[in-house]
């Protein structure tokens, strides 16, 4: 616990001093990109999908 509250001192003094450089990343790459359509396409011709609520957001994701 004490190890955690240290780690949150630290940060906040971070932000605070805004010693830290954004970087900005592209979300993802077009490899991701086109695994994630190919799989969505997949999923969309299992008739069960729908059965599993945490699967069924993936065929619309892109």
């Amino acid at each position: 616990m004490l190890h955690e509250v240290k780690n949150i001192e630290r940060l906040i003094k971070k932000i605070k001093e805004k010693s830290f450089e954004p970087v900005i990343k592209k979300p993802l790459s077009d490899l991701e990109i086109n695994f994630l359509d190919e799989f969505s396409s997949e999923l969309k011709k299992v008739k069960k999908i729908f059965d599993y609520p945490d699967l069924v957001y993936l065929i619309f994701l892109v």
